[in-house]
């Protein structure tokens, strides 16, 4: 599995909420299946990485959570350091907006396409690998080989 598995973009104004980011989990579960069919709980395990946010936390989502059978990588309360999506994808893409005027919602997701399918698997791979140290270290021995879901 390399790059970007499952992407959705809101519509301006549009927040998370834990109903919706119930429905995201559920459709990023349908297309790990798709890619490496459930065969139980021992076949895989998938490790969630997730900061604390209200919509992450609920016990809709712990549900979901649950009857997905995946697992939740412990997140520190305000370490805004383990989430590499912040600091690397985002971060990342920014550059790619810094100067430019985007008319509408296509325009926009055209571009973050453009921007997806231009990364290779090392750009992926390396946002990991800037985790702090000592988290890296942990997390990787917690890991050991698993899936992790960002």
């Amino acid at each position: 599995m390399k790059g970007v598995l499952y992407k959705e973009l809101l519509e301006p104004r549009e927040i998370i909420t834990a109903e919706r980011y119930s429905n995201q989990l559920l459709k990023v579960n349908e297309k790990l299946q798709d890619l490496r069919p459930y065969s139980g709980p021992s076949a895989r395990k998938i490790i969630l990485l997730q900061d604390n946010a209200r919509p992450h936390i609920t016990s809709l989502t712990k549900t979901t959570i649950q009857k997905i059978c995946w697992e939740v990588l412990p997140h520190p309360a305000y370490s805004p350091d383990l989430a590499p999506t912040y600091y690397h994808l985002f971060r990342s893409l920014e550059h790619i907006f810094s100067g430019q005027y985007i008319k509408n919602c296509e325009e926009v997701e055209k571009c973050i396409d453009r921007y997806i399918n231009f990364k290779d698997e090392v750009f992926f791979t390396r946002g990991i690998h800037m985790l702090p140290g000592s988290v890296w270290i942990a997390m990787m021995t917690f890991l050991n080989n698993k899936y992790v879901v960002f």
